[in-house]
């Protein structure tokens, strides 16, 4: 499925937006979008013992999912600063 969304997601990248601007708008909607993972994560039973020696790879793997949806669009929050941002520098 997720797969499916990054094909589908359109990539906010315009010419005019400044690349360091894009990138932390991208690495912003990545944090935060890994932080809404690992609150939906938290929240599931655990096994104890097992859950603690997972949990690297459960944050790696969370931070991949999240930077590759940020980078193809996400949910448009990156999208959203650029243009607040572009706007607001407009002035």
């Amino acid at each position: 499925m997720v797969t499916m969304v990054l094909s589908q997601t359109p990539n906010p990248s315009s010419s005019s937006v400044d690349p360091r601007l894009q990138k932390a708008a991208q690495e912003f909607e990545a944090m935060l979008l890994a932080d809404l993972m690992k609150i939906g994560a938290s929240d599931e039973p655990g096994d104890g013992e097992l859950d603690q020696s997972c949990q690297g790879y459960e944050d790696l793997r969370i931070q991949a999912v999240t930077s590759a949806l940020a980078k193809n669009g996400g949910i448009g929050i990156g999208k959203l600063l650029i243009d607040r941002l572009n706007a607001e520098g407009r002035h």
